[in-house]
């Protein structure tokens, strides 16, 4: 079980992916797709990354390819 979070910062100061898993899906046996849009870094500041990690399907959408990192 992969316990840490990356997503951005909300004005509680709680990362988003963290208020996703506590809220929504405190399971962590249960697996399911996240599909995120503007997901500019894959891990540093991803809202995804800890759904992933926990044996998700994620699937990662940028449009700006000025953003995207190499």
């Amino acid at each position: 079980m992969y316990t840490n979070f990356h997503g951005e910062k909300d004005i509680s100061h709680l990362h988003l992916d963290e208020i996703l898993r506590t809220k929504y899906f405190p399971d962590y046996d249960y697996k399911g797709v996240f599909i995120e849009v503007g997901s500019f870094d894959p891990i540093v500041i991803s809202n995804s990354f800890h759904f992933e990690k926990n044996g998700w399907d994620v699937y990662c959408f940028e449009a700006n390819t000025l953003l995207m990192i190499i």
